[in-house]
């Protein structure tokens, strides 16, 4: 796919132009990532493969919203049936890094360890056997088919507001499940960073369209999902404790287990104090004026580079 196939036709506008450079740009970071990870499952190459898959989601769920009805949902399932079979890799990869840093010295960590160690290497052959039976060029095919739909529908009128409106939706979704959240009950939290990931991945998308929009605000929502994933890691790092308690109950963990609680909840704690910051990244609704239109936001400049 040639990112400047089909833009020199003068009826596509400025929307409908970003929109097909941003379906080639995430399509092909998404097999370039796809085939480093059929050969190879370092934990920077499903990390990268997961992040490429989600943008690229995020992006053919606003196509399909758009005009392509059915068409990408096929796809979109492989995407996702792809997604989950290395999640549980991720989550292990993540997890032995943090021990080895954190939770070294403490008692039963050394068999904690080798329990990982073990979880990994049994995912990672899961894995293996997943990615490699993946024709990556059958999806390139079916990539290539969306891009080509998607072009032939780009006339379709007031494009720049049909887009800027699929963010709304996203941040109403995000808005609605903030407002269930309970310290108490952290999966509510966990929901509303699921929401919140595809909403800013579809403003990552848009921006451009939109008028004096701070590029910082790319990073500070990067960081924002950050503070809710560092709970979410803690609580997968208890749940595999749990688990090795279960598989090895002659070993204490006590120690280690101790450790993990108090990261949980200093992790809560700090999200809970940023809590609010959610509301400086888009619109309360359609018809009221976005927060950096009325307010410069208090956020240091950075460089953009990096999110992931």
């Amino acid at each position: 796919m040639s990112p400047s196939q089909g833009l020199s036709t003068p009826t596509f506008s400025r929307a409908a132009t970003l929109l097909l450079e941003m379906l080639d740009l995430r399509s092909q970071k998404f097999l370039v990532c796809f085939t480093v990870c059929q050969s190879e499952f370092s934990k920077e190459a499903v990390h990268d493969l997961r992040v490429a898959s989600r943008r690229l989601l995020t992006l053919l769920e606003i196509i399909e919203s758009l005009f392509l009805g059915m068409k990408g949902r096929k796809l979109r399932r492989e995407l996702k049936r792809q997604l989950d079979c290395l999640d549980e890799l991720m989550d292990t990869q993540v997890q032995i890094a943090f021990v080895e840093q954190k939770l070294a010295q403490g008692r039963g960590v050394a068999a904690f360890i080798k329990y990982l160690l073990h979880q990994q290497a049994g995912l990672q052959k899961q894995v293996e056997h997943t990615i490699r039976a993946v024709s990556i060029a059958k999806q390139a095919r079916s990539l290539a088919d969306i891009r080509q739909t998607a072009e032939s529908g780009l006339q379709i009128p007031d494009m720049r507001i049909r887009l800027i409106g699929a963010a709304d939706r996203l941040y109403e979704n995000v808005l609605n499940r903030f407002a269930r959240i309970d310290p108490g009950q952290t999966e509510t939290i966990h929901r509303t960073r699921i929401a919140f990931k595809s909403f800013r991945y579809a403003v990552e998308i848009i921006h451009p369209l939109l008028a004096r929009y701070p590029a910082q605000l790319l990073k500070a929502m990067n960081d924002y999902q950050g503070l809710m994933g560092d709970i979410q890691d803690m609580e997968v790092m208890q749940n595999m404790l749990d688990a090795f308690s279960k598989a090895q109950p002659g070993v204490d963990i006590s120690s280690p287990l101790a450790v993990v609680e108090e990261y949980h909840r200093l992790k809560v704690t700090a999200y809970l104090s940023k809590k609010d910051s959610l509301h400086m990244f888009w619109r309360l609704s359609p018809r009221q004026p976005y927060p950096w239109s009325r307010v410069r936001p208090p956020i240091e400049s950075a460089p953009v580079k990096g999110i992931v």
